[in-house]
């Protein structure tokens, strides 16, 4: 009997001792690593998609106005089109978040009509649907406050920005990797780099 708690209390010992190690473990991991490749930007829209193509693009506009030769009529049309856009995803997403709890309740139920759940996928898909044509509109739009000069040089811009975010990141990457490279090498250094 003796002998039986013994070994019940070292293995639970065990257990606890394991599990604490492995969240130390997870948490060194983040620590050194992060937690993860962010897939949104500090406005929390994701990186690739549309929605934050259209609301780079118009704070860019925005931001160099001035460079791009804007009117004062161009510039309350774009900083218009930007709120208008931006209440109008608000709309959206509240709607798909209705939908969303229409759809858990709906699941959830003791007798569940398939047919009512297939009406609110749709629904959901719908809205999303409609998001992204008025993203596309938007940008569209976008292409007409701006003349056909402007709408170059922006785009030229654009290029730019993204040549340098580029140049940015090898930039970013090879420093890190120069970082590896001496922890891996021990921080040694040869007379020569001490001089």
């Amino acid at each position: 009997m003796k002998r039986k708690f013994i070994l019940l209390v070292a293995f639970l010992s065990f257990i606890s001792i394991s599990s604490l190690a492995y969240a130390d473990m997870h948490k060194m991991k983040e620590k050194h690593y992060g937690k993860g490749m962010k897939m949104e930007d500090s406005k929390g829209y994701k990186k690739n998609d549309l929605k934050s193509m259209f609301f780079k693009k118009t704070k860019m506009i925005l931001k160099e106005a001035e460079e791009l030769g804007l009117s004062d009529d161009q510039i309350d049309a774009v900083k218009k089109l930007k709120s208008d856009t931006k209440k109008s995803f608000i709309k959206i997403k509240s709607e798909i978040d209705t939908v969303k709890v229409d759809f858990e309740d709906a699941v959830s139920a003791d007798e569940m009509d398939v047919s009512a759940v297939n009406s609110l996928i749709d629904k959901k898909y719908q809205l999303k649907a409609k998001k992204a044509k008025e993203i596309v509109a938007g940008m569209a739009k976008i292409k007409t406050i701006l003349n056909e000069e402007q709408y170059t040089q922006f785009k030229d811009m654009c290029k730019n920005k993204m040549k340098e975010g580029w140049e940015n990141k090898k930039m970013h990457k090879s420093k890190m990797m120069g970082k590896y490279d001496m922890h891996r090498k021990g921080n040694r250094m040869s007379e020569d780099d001490q001089e």
